[in-house]
Protein backbone atom coordinates (compact mmCIF):
# COMPACT_ATOMS: atom_id res chain seq x y z
CA UNK A 1 0.00 0.00 0.00
CA UNK A 2 1.28 3.32 -1.06
CA UNK A 3 1.87 5.72 2.38
CA UNK A 4 0.07 9.19 2.21
CA UNK A 5 1.45 12.33 2.96
CA UNK A 6 -0.40 15.28 3.53
CA UNK A 7 1.31 18.45 2.28
CA UNK A 8 0.14 21.96 4.05
CA UNK A 9 0.85 25.68 3.60
CA UNK A 10 3.14 26.65 6.62
CA UNK A 11 0.46 29.33 7.72
CA UNK A 12 -2.69 26.90 7.58
CA UNK A 13 0.03 24.51 9.46
CA UNK A 14 0.59 26.96 12.08
CA UNK A 15 -3.39 27.25 12.51
CA UNK A 16 -3.84 23.53 13.06
CA UNK A 17 -1.27 24.01 15.09
CA UNK A 18 -3.22 26.26 17.17
CA UNK A 19 -6.52 24.06 17.34
CA UNK A 20 -4.50 21.04 18.33
CA UNK A 21 -3.49 23.33 21.46
CA UNK A 22 -7.22 24.69 21.84
CA UNK A 23 -8.67 21.85 21.71
CA UNK A 24 -6.51 19.89 24.06
CA UNK A 25 -7.12 22.47 26.75
CA UNK A 26 -10.74 22.36 26.29
CA UNK A 27 -10.68 19.10 26.78
CA UNK A 28 -11.43 17.82 23.08
CA UNK A 29 -8.54 15.24 23.54
CA UNK A 30 -10.33 13.18 20.17
CA UNK A 31 -10.01 16.30 18.11
CA UNK A 32 -6.61 17.33 19.54
CA UNK A 33 -5.05 13.87 18.52
CA UNK A 34 -6.88 13.82 15.54
CA UNK A 35 -5.30 16.86 14.40
CA UNK A 36 -1.92 16.03 15.58
CA UNK A 37 -1.96 13.06 13.27
CA UNK A 38 -2.44 15.17 10.41
CA UNK A 39 0.21 17.27 11.39
CA UNK A 40 2.93 14.27 12.06
CA UNK A 41 1.85 13.05 8.20
CA UNK A 42 2.52 16.52 6.94
CA UNK A 43 5.91 16.18 8.97
CA UNK A 44 6.82 13.03 6.95
CA UNK A 45 5.71 10.51 10.18
CA UNK A 46 3.74 7.13 8.45
CA UNK A 47 1.29 5.61 9.79
CA UNK A 48 2.66 3.60 11.37
CA UNK A 49 4.76 5.95 13.38
CA UNK A 50 1.76 8.09 14.33
CA UNK A 51 0.17 5.46 16.26
CA UNK A 52 2.85 4.43 18.01
CA UNK A 53 3.31 8.32 19.43
CA UNK A 54 -0.85 9.26 19.38
CA UNK A 55 -1.36 5.07 20.89
CA UNK A 56 -3.54 4.73 18.95
CA UNK A 57 -4.07 1.75 16.05
CA UNK A 58 -2.70 2.78 12.29
CA UNK A 59 -6.07 1.42 11.01
CA UNK A 60 -7.40 4.13 12.50
CA UNK A 61 -4.95 6.72 11.89
CA UNK A 62 -5.27 5.76 8.09
CA UNK A 63 -8.86 6.59 8.62
CA UNK A 64 -8.08 9.78 9.86
CA UNK A 65 -5.92 10.57 7.61
CA UNK A 66 -8.46 9.55 4.63
CA UNK A 67 -11.26 11.31 6.73
CA UNK A 68 -9.09 14.65 6.54
CA UNK A 69 -8.57 14.26 2.92
CA UNK A 70 -12.11 13.98 1.89
CA UNK A 71 -13.77 16.33 4.30
CA UNK A 72 -10.95 18.54 5.63
CA UNK A 73 -10.49 20.14 8.89
CA UNK A 74 -14.24 19.51 9.61
CA UNK A 75 -13.62 16.19 8.86
CA UNK A 76 -11.66 15.68 12.49
CA UNK A 77 -14.29 17.68 14.59
CA UNK A 78 -16.10 15.66 16.76
CA UNK A 79 -19.99 15.10 14.79
CA UNK A 80 -23.23 13.63 16.74
CA UNK A 81 -23.08 10.11 18.78
CA UNK A 82 -26.29 8.57 18.89
CA UNK A 83 -25.45 6.61 21.96
CA UNK A 84 -27.20 4.10 23.65
CA UNK A 85 -31.45 3.83 22.53
CA UNK A 86 -33.33 5.16 25.20
CA UNK A 87 -34.96 2.75 27.20
CA UNK A 88 -38.44 4.89 28.36
CA UNK A 89 -40.78 6.04 25.33
CA UNK A 90 -41.26 9.96 24.63
CA UNK A 91 -44.74 9.96 27.01
CA UNK A 92 -42.12 7.75 29.98
CA UNK A 93 -39.46 10.42 29.73
CA UNK A 94 -42.65 13.38 30.47
CA UNK A 95 -43.85 11.49 33.12
CA UNK A 96 -40.19 10.86 34.67
CA UNK A 97 -39.97 14.68 34.49
CA UNK A 98 -43.32 15.52 36.13
CA UNK A 99 -41.91 13.22 39.00
CA UNK A 100 -38.65 15.00 39.70
CA UNK A 101 -40.07 18.44 39.30
CA UNK A 102 -42.93 17.61 41.80
CA UNK A 103 -39.96 16.98 44.83
CA UNK A 104 -40.85 14.29 47.39
CA UNK A 105 -43.44 15.69 49.54
CA UNK A 106 -46.27 15.13 46.38
CA UNK A 107 -45.22 11.59 46.86
CA UNK A 108 -45.84 11.52 51.05
CA UNK A 109 -41.93 11.78 52.01
CA UNK A 110 -41.19 14.73 54.46
CA UNK A 111 -37.85 16.60 53.79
Amino acid sequence: MKQRFIKLDPKFKSKLQSMARESAQDSAYRVSSRIKAILLNSDGKSSSQIAKILNVSRTIVSKWLKTYEERGVDGLLEGHRSGRPAKLSEVEKIILCDIVNSGPAAYGYST
